[in-house]
């Protein structure tokens, strides 16, 4: 018995030899799962630190974009504002346009009916020559409306009239062949 044991206690027993074998592969085993996360999540730190810094990046030059862009507003601002005030120091120059033609083209029954508006105000002067005034209020409609049978009674006589000019109203072929 005591031979075993000794046998045993020296690892000739084969039992301890397999289970020292066993132990030595998991530790192996552990390191190198501990080595190949530990790899891992430096890779892994390393991608997210130069995501972040290209987000950083991205975020900066967006930044630096829109302050160019506002420098440029203001620049844009200021050259109006010089313009005006050189404007203002040359003083008055080219009157405003015409007023605008008047409404309804003049036809009568349209103006009585108060169709016809006025023509629009003229406009300012050109701007580097020194602006004239904003343009004038448009002019008040024509008058109301006057008693229908007037209105009839004018545009059977303007039917009259365009019948007479092309000929086709009586007196007027007459004239027309003659011509």
């Amino acid at each position: 018995m005591e031979e075993e044991r000794e046998r045993w206690r020296r690892g000739r027993g084969g039992g301890e030899g397999r289970r020292r074998r066993r132990r030595r592969r998991r530790r192996r085993r552990r390191r190198r799962r501990r080595r190949r996360r530990r790899r891992r999540r430096r890779r892994e730190e390393e991608e997210e630190e130069e995501e972040e810094e290209e987000d950083e990046e991205e975020e900066e030059e967006e930044e630096e974009e829109e302050e160019e862009e506002e420098e440029e507003e203001e620049e844009e601002e200021e050259e109006e504002e010089e313009e005006e005030e050189e404007e203002e120091e040359e003083g008055g120059g080219g009157g405003g346009g015409g007023g605008g033609g008047g409404g309804g083209g003049g036809e009568r029954e349209r103006w009585r009916r108060g169709r016809g508006g006025g023509g629009g105000g003229g406009g300012g002067g050109r701007r580097r020559r020194g602006g004239g005034g904003g343009g004038g209020g448009g002019g008040g409609g024509g008058g109301g409306e006057e008693e229908e049978e007037e209105e009839e009674e004018e545009e059977e006589e303007e039917e009259e009239r365009e019948r007479w000019r092309r000929g086709r109203g009586g007196e007027g072929e007459v004239e027309e062949r003659e011509r």
